[in-house]
């Protein structure tokens, strides 16, 4: 099974974050509100098309928040497979996490493998070709998630803002 690590580095505390993600990716699981149809996605200029559009797959997306006690840490199981028809797509299983970097930076992770289809022939046109596709998918999963979680951040933040100008400001 073909291994995939990703990691980025975000302008926000860990926890802050963490708490963000946790929340996104609950809804993503249940499909709600903007997260509802939310597809892993390729540009056609990954798959070496004419860059006039991109290929989305919807999702169907289990979470489950895990105490990892050896590394002192949370992380958050996924599973990620295809929402129709998921014998044609590969199904990726890992953990997200997030670890500080300082007080106002993070990092986050997100780490497993994934099961391509049709075995031992999805196996060579994996090989082949199409594993930096599959890559590439989970790369542009883990940069909508963190834009997910910087909106939501954000718009509490500016939440929060707004309550203290207008009940405390007085």
């Amino acid at each position: 099974m073909p291994h995939v690590n990703i990691q980025r580095s975000v302008e926000f505390p860990s926890a802050l974050f963490e708490t963000a993600l946790e929340s996104i990716l609950e809804a993503v699981a249940a499909q709600q509100g903007p997260w509802r149809d939310f597809a892993l996605h390729l540009n056609l200029d990954d798959l070496g098309l004419p860059d006039v559009g991109h290929i989305a797959v919807p999702i169907h997306l289990t979470s489950k928040k895990e105490d990892v006690v050896a590394a002192a840490q949370q992380q958050i199981a996924v599973r990620i497979e295809a929402a129709r028809h998921p014998e044609s797509f590969p199904v990726f299983t890992g953990a997200l996490g997030v670890n500080a970097t300082n007080a106002s930076r993070s990092t986050v992770w997100f780490d497993g493998t994934y099961e391509v289809p049709l075995n031992a022939f999805g196996e060579f046109i994996d090989a082949i070709g199409l594993r930096g596709k599959a890559e590439k998918a989970l790369n542009n999963f883990l940069d909508d998630i963190i834009t997910g979680c910087d909106a939501r951040i954000n718009k509490s933040e500016q939440d929060f803002m707004r309550y203290q100008l207008l009940w405390r400001g007085k």
